[in-house]
């Protein structure tokens, strides 16, 4: 056997006995998927929101008025909120939905879980929600009817209406309730489960991304959770929730066209941290002051106390300066009213009409504003004698001891 026979016999061997080896592949059933997702139509545990009455009766149909509507008065945060999570300790994750509608028909209410879901059908393992979490026993079928099989009790669970508006061009996001277990993550070194939570939602047609700007958005602050806890709001009042989202508007054209729903959701490890984060979202300086000052007032006991003891500093240090014009309001009447040269006259009444401009300022920001004395009150351009008959009446009408 030459040397060429002898390789190939080798080299079949080793193949044969690398077949030997080998063993048939088995395929298993792929377990469940950890995310978040979306359900849209009928209200699940809160009633659907109230049919708005118009002077017609309620007979227009839903989005008429909005025909004309851009395509978005409310400001979507989705993109940006995605970016600044991770640039804080903020966790997130997102889920999106399609759907379609007829005409009248725009959905009641939205549902958001965080969770392990299957991929085909609903589980056979049995499971009931948390006794007083708000949810009923049949939470797991009611979610399966949805397209959403849950093979055990999820993480985070979120009910919201979607409410038109009295004239039925814009709609807002009511939360009705949210139930959080367990975060979407812990760190080693703070091991504190509790997390401000925020819901951040864009509606898009088909070809858009859900990160432009100028999708319909809408933004909700659940506010701190902890694990285990619920919480219920308030639904279907005849005033507005001040816990609802801005309004948003949907164009006519789009509302009946096929649209997906995207979601963010974020979680923030402490209440300094979440401020920030939200406050990076927005680009309008007196928006983020406002925002700030709004989740902070609602969210953190401390923040709330110190602003207010700024407010009361703000509020005597205001009233000082009031108290400080008005001295000097009555010292330059007095001057105006006594001067005999119309030189010392105008003067005198500029003056005075300059310093009622500064106590008009300060009254506005205390809390009992009385705006009583205003530079409108005197005219120092007038006639001397004209200026000096008003210094005078005024003189009397302001000067107490």
């Amino acid at each position: 056997m030459n040397t060429k026979s002898i390789l190939m016999l080798f080299v079949g061997t080793l193949i044969l006995a690398g077949c030997a080896q080998q063993t048939k592949q088995e395929f298993t059933t792929a377990g469940p998927v950890t995310g978040l997702q979306i359900a849209v139509g009928d209200c699940m545990v809160v009633p659907p929101p109230l049919e708005p009455k118009t002077q017609d009766s309620g007979t227009r149909d839903l989005l008429a008025a909005g025909a004309a509507a851009a395509i978005s008065q409310g400001v979507n945060y989705l993109g940006r909120a995605a970016t600044a999570a991770g640039e804080s300790k903020t966790w997130k994750i997102q889920g999106a939905r399609n759907f379609q509608t007829p005409e009248n028909q725009f959905p009641k209410c939205i549902q958001v879980v965080r969770g392990r879901f299957l991929s085909e059908g609903a589980s056979d393992n049995a499971w009931n929600p948390p006794k007083k979490s708000g949810w009923p026993s049949e939470t797991k079928t009611y979610f399966a009817a949805r397209g959403l099989y849950l093979p055990d009790m999820p993480d985070f669970l979120f009910e919201g209406q979607i409410v038109p508006s009295l004239d039925k061009s814009t709609f807002a996001i009511r939360p009705g309730i949210a139930t959080y277990l367990a975060p979407i993550d812990t760190r080693f070194l703070r091991p504190s489960k509790k997390r401000n939570i925020a819901l951040f939602f864009a509606l898009t047609t088909p070809g858009t991304k859900p990160t432009l700007d100028d999708n319909p958005g809408a933004t909700l602050t659940l506010g701190a959770l902890q694990p285990g806890s619920t919480r219920k709001y308030a639904v279907n009042d005849k005033t507005s929730s001040p816990y609802e989202s801005a309004w948003f508007s949907v164009r006519r054209e789009d509302a009946v066209k096929p649209l997906t729903l995207s979601v963010l959701m974020t979680e923030t490890q402490g209440e300094q941290a979440f401020l920030t984060f939200m406050g990076s979202l927005l680009s309008d300086p007196k928006v983020v002051a406002a925002a700030n000052a709004d989740l902070s007032n609602r969210l953190i006991r401390p923040v709330r106390e110190t602003n207010e003891n700024d407010a009361a500093v703000k509020e005597n240090d205001a009233i000082v300066k009031r108290n400080a014009a008005f001295v000097t309001v009555q010292a330059k009447l007095e001057a105006c009213a006594k001067s005999t040269d119309s030189g010392d006259i105008r003067k005198a009444a500029e003056e005075a009409a300059a310093a009622m401009a500064t106590y008009d300022a300060e009254d506005r920001k205390t809390r009992s504003p009385y705006g009583d004395l205003s530079p409108s009150m005197l005219n120092p351009k007038d006639k001397p004698r004209n200026v000096k008959s008003m210094c005078k009446k005024l003189f009397d009408q302001f000067s107490h001891d």
